[in-house]
């Protein structure tokens, strides 16, 4: 089930990639997801949720909304 949640978190990141909104509640959901577990966190870096979140990163700079969530998800 987790893999199924992760991939459509995955591809509305894709799909919407200059929404900072979506960004954010995404980077934010893969740390929820990742937090304290280990096999969602490598299903989450399986699916390609490393390259996701440090693209939003990348993609919105100057959205803080972004970066603190994209940090909460790669430090999950």
């Amino acid at each position: 089930m987790v893999i199924f949640t992760v991939i459509l978190i995955l591809d509305g990141s894709r799909t919407t990639s200059h929404s900072c909104a979506v960004q954010s509640i995404g980077c934010f959901a893969l740390g929820w997801l990742a937090h304290d577990s280990p096999a969602n966190r490598a299903a989450i870096a399986d699916a390609g949720g490393i390259g996701a979140v440090t693209g939003a990163m990348a993609r919105l700079p100057d959205d803080i909304d972004v970066q603190k969530n994209g940090v909460y998800a790669l430090a999950s």
